[in-house]
Order: C-alpha cells, then structure tokens, then sequence
C-alpha cells in the first residue's frame, strides 16, 4: 500500500508542475503583452478609433403608372460625437471647422444661423 501511495504522490506532484508550468507561461506571456506590446497595440487601437465605410443606399424608387413617385429612398444618418474622447487643445483648434461642415449635412442648423443673424 505504500507502494501506491509513493506512486499517487509522484503523479500529483508531476500535475501539479505542469499546471504551476502552464500557469508561468501564461503570467509570461501577460506581462510581455503588455508591457513590450502595450504602447505599439495602444497606438494602433487609437488608430482604428475611426473607421470609414463606404454606405451604399437603399435602391430603387416606387413608381406609379403614370410615372409619379409613390415611394422614395433617402439617406437618413445619425452623428453622435462624444467630446470627452477628444484632446481639449485639439477640440478648441478644430470645432469651429467641424461645426461649418456639420452645418452643411444638416439644412435646419443654416436655416436657424440665418434667422439668428437676422434678428441680431
């Protein structure tokens, strides 16, 4: 019996290495990840903060016998800009710009500068 005993012992002992060995690789494989690898994934991942897709429209107009136009596709987009995410000193440089050709995509924000222009 104590034969046996020697022998679970052995076995536990060489599955117990091999996890602690499992268990080192992958706290080696962590710490390299992010300490070598952090600053060129950081940087890549504030590359891919911005994503451009082309969106291609819905096709195709519905029209009557006579040629009126039942049904019409338009484009209808919603931009949502989180200020937050943007550097301060960056913001301040660039929001007049932004906000000319943001003003451009959307008619109603022309008609309300005009009529605040013209009350002033």
């Amino acid at each position: 019996m104590s034969v046996e005993i020697g022998q679970i012992k052995k076995r536990i002992t060489w599955i117990s290495a091999v996890v602690y060995a499992f268990f080192l690789i992958i706290l080696v494989r962590l710490f390299y990840v992010a300490l070598v690898m952090g600053p060129e994934l950081r940087a890549q991942s504030q590359e891919r903060v911005i994503e451009r897709r082309p969106i291609e429209a819905k096709r195709g107009d519905i029209y009557s016998a006579d040629g009126k136009t039942l049904a019409t596709t338009k484009p209808v987009y919603n931009i949502h800009f989180d200020a937050l995410t943007v550097e301060p000193t960056v913001f301040n440089k660039d929001v007049s710009e932004l906000s000319e050709k943001l003003a451009i995509l959307n008619p109603y924000t022309r008609v309300i500068a005009q009529t605040e222009r013209c009350t002033k």
